[in-house]
């Protein structure tokens, strides 16, 4: 479905907030279009060109009352934010906004009393930059209202504004030296790893990394323990990545009012630290930070609400997996599926098909086939070739479930997926999706009597092509399912006894 940008603003809004915007609105064309597209889970001009039937001037002009009400849910939501909206940020704007009005009454007792309550507030949550903001109109006051001692105060607020100045370049450098190093494969696509870690090096050969006592605040403190979590696990350091991450988390502790201002902040270093837990088979450490998290985040729109899902199920989706705790696992999917559907269309297309593809091959290594097939052919059926990978994957297990059932259809799904894989650039296909194909075939047209021979060997060439591919989805999937087919145990026996062994599991999924 093709996204309208009227609807996606409607779908963010709380009930609240919508209700809001009704009353601001009363009876009136506006309103009826809101309502209309309100009840649509997903946007389709057919069914709302349907809805509007009776409204003959509201659907003779639909471009201009859509582009208006968008204009208007923004004007209105802006009246409601400082109406209902207690957050320090909002608090602070409206807070200028009633001192700049006094000033230009030329109200300045009363101005300066907003400005001391303003900086008070904006102090305790260290807004450095609207400080700023604040002290420059306080410095236009102290000459009106104290002739004597202004010289002393105007200098006493230079000084503040300087050491403000100072911290917030400080915040400024951190984010720009964790910018250099998200982006360090993007700018080096072609690089050995000894030129990036030089680079990385570099970027970390910086006195903001080397005295920590130089973080002065909330967000210099986080960045700092965040820089050198993410610079250790580049280079392959997760032990020194986990203890950093955690240090990230303890940061939050220690500024607790924080947590409601940033919450999605917060989500997101959670969501970091959990994944590193996974990596590590740090399971109490892992159960801990995750109960704690959903006890405490609660969501104030339904943005918050997709955000917080996919960075708090997603990693406890994929702990569940690489534990093989299949009955917790079971459980879990029965929760997701419904909130995967409500909140696909609000969580970023990447994101919400990486989770799609992940709980399909969970459904496959569990013998769930009938689901694993259905969401298999919805993720064909999505249009998103940055990710022909997951396409490629899904063609190849759908075609092992044929297989298995003995599917009729069969030879038809073999056909469509080679026309599939006709139609993008072999640079696209990773060999391990063509070898599956062609085996798969052979399988399905061999004896019974020679299938393990078949197995066999196509284990070995998957094995050898596993070696010089780091990340191929679904590849370790694919060699389980083998085995299942030659030993008659489940996919589900198979990893455990995987992990029972001490085997390192690698959960080849792409990153968030």
């Amino acid at each position: 479905m093709p996204k309208d940008t009227l609807h996606r603003i409607i779908h963010t809004l709380s009930v609240s907030e919508k209700g809001y915007y009704t009353k601001a609105k009363g009876d009136s064309n506006y309103t009826i279009l809101f309502d209309a597209m309100n009840k649509m889970e997903e946007y389709d001009r057919a069914t709302l060109e349907k809805r509007l039937n009776k409204h003959k001037d509201l659907l003779k002009h639909i471009a201009k009352y859509k582009n208006d009400t968008y204009s208007d849910i923004i004007k209105v939501m802006r009246s409601y934010k400082q109406e209902r909206d207690k957050s320090v940020n909002v608090r602070l704007k409206v807070y200028l906004i009633d001192i700049n009005f006094l000033i230009e009454r030329g109200l300045y007792e009363n101005a300066m009393k907003y400005i001391k309550d303003a900086k008070k507030l904006a102090t305790k949550y260290e807004k450095y930059e609207i400080l700023l903001e604040i002290i420059h109109h306080e410095r236009g006051l102290v000459k009106r209202l104290y002739s004597k001692d202004f010289i002393e105060m105007t200098d006493n607020l230079i000084k503040e504004k300087n050491n403000m100045m100072s911290i917030v370049n400080d915040e400024s450098r951190y984010n720009d030296i964790l910018y250099f190093l998200y982006s360090a494969w993007q700018r080096l696509p072609n690089s050995d790893d000894k030129l990036r870690r030089k680079y990385l090096d570099g970027l970390m050969n910086n006195e903001l990394l080397t005295d920590e006592e130089r973080a002065i605040s909330f967000i210099s403190q986080y960045r700092f323990y965040q820089i050198h979590a993410v610079y250790n696990h580049l280079i392959g350091n997760t032990q020194k990545a986990h203890k950093y991450y955690k240090r990230v988390l303890e940061c939050w502790d220690d500024y607790p009012y924080q947590k409601s201002e940033h919450i999605l902040t917060y989500v997101n270093h959670i969501y970091n630290y959990l994944n590193i837990c996974v990596h590590l088979k740090a399971h109490d450490a892992f159960e801990n930070v995750l109960d704690k998290a959903k006890k405490e985040i609660k969501a104030k729109n339904p943005h918050e609400e997709a955000v917080i899902f996919e960075r708090l199920y997603y990693p406890e989706f994929l702990y569940y997996l690489n534990k093989a705790d299949f009955d917790k696992l079971d459980n879990l999917i029965l929760n997701i599926k419904p909130k995967l559907l409500k909140y696909s269309g609000k969580m970023n297309t990447s994101t919400a098909h990486v989770f799609h593809i992940t709980l399909n091959i969970a459904l496959f290594v569990m013998g769930k086939y009938e689901e694993a097939f259905e969401g298999f052919d919805a993720v064909i059926k999505q249009k998103l070739r940055t990710r022909i990978d997951t396409q490629c994957c899904s063609w190849v297990l759908k075609l092992a479930i044929a297989y298995e059932r003995q599917d009729d259809n069969f030879d038809n799904l073999y056909r469509s997926a080679q026309r599939f894989f006709r139609k993008i650039s072999k640079q696209e296909i990773k060999e391990v999706y063509s070898i599956c194909l062609e085996y798969l075939y052979k399988l399905n047209n061999t004896p019974p009597s020679d299938v393990k021979e078949i197995c066999l060997k196509f284990k070995r060439v998957l094995e050898e092509l596993d070696d010089n591919e780091q990340l191929v989805v679904g590849s370790d999937e694919m060699l389980m399912w083998i085995e299942h087919i030659m030993t008659k145990k489940t996919m589900v026996e198979i990893l455990k006894n995987q992990i029972n062994n001490s085997e390192i599991l690698k959960v080849k999924q792409a990153a968030l």
